[in-house]
């Protein structure tokens, strides 16, 4: 399932043109670099440059691909939180 994020978070870069300073960790990688935050992530991102001035609202133009953003990790059955400035962590929606 999380292949399936990653194809639509990559589609959604390429079609806002939003740089390449970016790269995907699964559990183990991210556990390995041992950061502190997202640890039980069932994926994470990391972000610079165009992506990440986007997404943490630097630009005053971002609010629409925000929203884009969200919309798509919720279609695809996750949610996610900020670890640092450059880091989110995505994880599978409980089903009810």
């Amino acid at each position: 399932m999380t292949e399936e994020l990653k194809v639509a978070i990559l589609k959604y870069i390429d079609r806002w043109g939003l740089g390449k300073d970016h790269r995907f960790y699964d559990p183990k990688e991210w556990q390995g670099r041992g950061e502190e935050m997202g640890q039980y992530a069932d994926l994470t991102l990391t972000c610079e440059g165009t992506l990440n001035h986007v997404l943490n609202g630097y630009r005053t133009d971002s609010r629409h691909l925000i929203d884009d953003f969200n919309r798509i990790v919720n279609q695809a059955g996750y949610w996610y939180e900020w670890g640092h400035a450059w880091s989110i962590h995505f994880y599978k929606m409980e089903k009810k």
